[in-house]
Formats: C-alpha cells, sequence, structure tokens
C-alpha cells in the first residue's frame, strides 16, 4: 500500500521530491513505498527514486527520463509507453512488468531482474542490460540495436523480429530463446550459449559466432554471408536450406 505522505509529495514533481527526499529520508535503508500508485504519464523526469517500492504500480505514460531506480521494487508494474531514456534500472526487480512500447535507450539495465516482464515493440537502443535476468522475458519486435547484453541470461525468451544490429552479446546465455527472424547483422555472439536456439529465418550477415555454442539449434533459411563460425559448436543443428559456404571458418575448428 503506498504510503499517502510520499505519493503527494511525488505527484509535486521531481524536483520537489528530490528536495523532500534529501532532507527527510536520511535513515540508511529507507524504502519509500508507491506500491500500487496511479501515476500515468506523470512527469518524474530525474526523479531520485532509488530502492522505492513500485510494486504494482500503474505507471503507463510516465516521462522518466534520468530518472535513477536503481535497486527500485517494480514487479507487475505497468510502465507500458513509459518515457525511460537514460534511466538508471540498475538492480531493479521488473519481473513480469509491462513495459510495452516503453522508450529505454540507453537506460542502464545491469543486473536487473526481467523475468517474464513483457518489453514487446520497446526501444533498448544502446541500452545496457549486461548480466540481466531476462528468463522467459517477450522482446518480440523490440530494437536492441548497439545494446549491451553480455552475459545476460534469456532463457527461454522471445525475440521474434527483434532488431538486435551491433549489439555485444559476449558469453550470453540464449538457450532455448525464439529469434526467428531476427536482424543479428554485425551481433558481437562469440562464446554466447546458443543451444536449441530457433533462428529460422534469421539474418546473422557478418556476425561474430567465434567459440558459440549452437548444438541443435535451428538454422532453417538462416543468411550467414560472413559470419565467424570459427571454433563453434553446430552438432545436431538443423541447417536447412542455409549455407555454410558463406560463412567464415576452417575447417578443423569448426564442430559439425
Amino acid at each position: 500500500m503506498a504510503d499517502l505522505e510520499f505519493l503527494s509529495i511525488l505527484k509535486q514533481g521531481a524536483d520537489a521530491w528530490n528536495e523532500w527526499r534529501q532532507t527527510h529520508l536520511v535513515r540508511p535503508g529507507s524504502r519509500p513505498d508507491f506500491s500500487g500508485a496511479n501515476l500515468k504519464e506523470a512527469n518524474l523526469v530525474g526523479a531520485d527514486l532509488r530502492r522505492a517500492i513500485f510494486t504494482g504500480a500503474y505507471l503507463e505514460g510516465a516521462l522518466l527520463n534520468h530518472a535513477d531506480l536503481s535497486g527500485a521494487e517494480l514487479q507487475e508494474s505497468n510502465l507500458s509507453s513509459a518515457v525511460l531514456k537514460d534511466a538508471n534500472f540498475s538492480e531493479a526487480n521488473l519481473a513480469a512488468s509491462d513495459m510495452t512500447h516503453a522508450t529505454l535507450k540507453r537506460a542502464n539495465l545491469q543486473n536487473a531482474n526481467l523475468q517474464n516482464a513483457n518489453l514487446m515493440r520497446s526501444c533498448l537502443i544502446r541500452a545496457d542490460l549486461s548480466t540481466a535476468n531476462c528468463n522467459r522475458a517477450n522482446f518480440t519486435a523490440c530494437d536492441f540495436s548497439y545494446a549491451n547484453l553480455r552475459k545476460a541470461n534469456f532463457q527461454y525468451a522471445i525475440f521474434v523480429l527483434a532488431d538486435l544490429r551491433y549489439a555485444q552479446c559476449r558469453a550470453a546465455n540464449f538457450k532455448h530463446a525464439d529469434l526467428r527472424g531476427v536482424d543479428l547483422t554485425r551481433t558481437r555472439l562469440s562464446g554466447a550459449n546458443l543451444e536449441h536456439v530457433n533462428f529460422t529465418s534469421a539474418y546473422l550477415e557478418k556476425t561474430a559466432l567465434q567459440s558459440s555454442s549452437l548444438r541443435m539449434a535451428e538454422l532453417v533459411r538462416v543468411d550467414l554471408y560472413h559470419a565467424n563460425l570459427n571454433n563453434a559448436d553446430l552438432r545436431g543443428a538443423n541447417l536447412i536450406g542455409t549455407n555454410l559456404k558463406r560463412a567464415h571458418y576452417e575447417e578443423n575448428r569448426i564442430k559439425i
């Protein structure tokens, strides 16, 4: 249940909230509670919301550019169509949240919990999701171009028709993820776990796949033009309609 005093101050805007927080929330570990609050289309640009509790809160269309939500509890919250450019969500809990159509350009989501979150058609250009837990999240038609996804967990996540061009995905775990029709042009996937991934009709032009595991992956009708497959493990992969001759690899440095 939201604290009504905190909520009334927050609704006055980021400047009023930040000033009040600096002088009143001085106890170590203080966590302002906005759970279940209706903050639809609220203007909270630059708000200091570290470790705040927004469980089940309604933030549809809210303006949270440059806001600090590090360590915040946002599970099952509604952030659909919210503008979150340059916001800090590091260590935040966004499990089962609705972030459809959200703008997360350059947002910091390092080590955030996005399990079962719905980010369908969201903008994550240059966002940082390194080491984030995105198990079973929905990223259908999202734009991840130039994003940092290093060492993130994307097991069973859905990326159908997403744009991951130039994304950094080294050592990320995509096991059992759905990447049908995804654009992975020049994406860095070296050392990634791509076992059982469905890449049907995906674009892997000039993609770095060195030392990645593609065991049992579905690589049906995939464009591997100039992709680097050295030291990749393709044992058990389905390559129907895919021409490995268009890829770069040495015969003794690939497992098929």
